[in-house]
């Protein structure tokens, strides 16, 4: 069971106002996994595109 699965199964016997944190956290989670996803893929497109820096670093 992933997690917004699992706090929708509990919303049922908690009070909305206390659910509040956990569809926050569940939001920012996949946020940023959209975000790493959408770096990752630019990355992979164009590695030149991140500057000199990252190719020297990742050169080694």
């Amino acid at each position: 069971m992933n997690r917004r699965a699992f706090v929708h199964a509990a919303d049922d016997d908690v009070e909305p106002l206390f659910q509040i944190e956990y569809h926050y956290r569940i939001e920012l989670l996949e946020a940023e996994l959209r975000f790493i996803e959408r770096f990752r893929d630019r990355i992979r497109a164009d590695p030149a595109a991140l500057g000199q820096f990252w190719q020297q670093l990742h050169a080694r």
